[in-house]
């Protein structure tokens, strides 16, 4: 057998897919995006000059970059967001 050349990640937890939530598309779109820019530690990033603490799981999200990087589009991004929030996650 030979070996696939590259290193699969898995970042979003079982929890998303077990329990329905990707029935919606967006909501794919959406979870893998905010996976992708969380870190299971605490860590400190340089964001517009200044250090920023974030927690594990925290991330910081822009309005046009996130939504363009998450290949939605503002409003979709905005309601993913909310919805995320709504939920307690």
């Amino acid at each position: 057998m030979s070996e696939i050349p590259y290193f699969f990640e898995t970042p979003v937890p079982k929890y998303f897919r077990e329990n329905g939530w990707f029935k919606n598309p967006n909501t794919v779109l959406f979870v893998t995006w905010a996976f992708s820019r969380c870190s299971t530690n605490a860590r400190r990033i340089d964001h517009d000059g200044r250090e920023i603490d974030l927690a594990p799981y925290e991330f910081i999200t822009g309005r046009g970059t996130s939504c363009a990087a998450a290949l939605l589009t503002e409003s979709a991004f905005r309601n993913q967001l909310n919805n995320q929030l709504k939920s307690g996650l």
